[in-house]
């Protein structure tokens, strides 16, 4: 996202996207939908997200079991998939490692608990 730093960048995506999901009044969605695409993405910022989101962090509207299951299931997917375009960056595991270290010292310094609650979708074998 520029000059905004990794984990400002995943928290604005984070909360817009928490908000469309449960927001009640259709306009201020649209708006928040419309900021959300027209934010970059990179696969840092996916790995990031990633990497601090928890199984729970749900972000699509949740009304059932089924729903939830289903979102969880998506995070999961969403987890897979930027752990891949994650390690497709780097030409060497230490590269990689020292981005993960990266992401850890972001997320301790903003006091973000990477994985949440409940452990990271986030699996990477560098």
């Amino acid at each position: 996202m520029g000059a905004v730093p990794l984990p400002l960048a995943r928290e604005i995506k984070a909360t817009l996207e928490g908000f469309v999901a449960r927001g009640r009044n259709d306009e201020t969605n649209e708006r928040a939908s419309l900021v959300l695409a027209m934010l970059p993405s990179t696969p840092s910022l996916a790995a990031f997200d990633a990497f601090c989101s928890g199984q729970w962090d749900i972000r699509a509207p949740a009304s059932t079991e089924v729903d939830i299951l289903n979102a969880v299931e998506g995070n999961r997917d969403r987890g897979r998939a930027a752990a891949k375009a994650f390690r497709n960056q780097f030409a060497t595991v230490d590269e990689c490692i020292s981005e993960l270290v990266r992401f850890y010292v972001w997320a301790r310094d903003c006091n973000i608990r990477p994985g949440g609650a409940n452990g990271s979708s986030f699996r990477t074998s560098c």
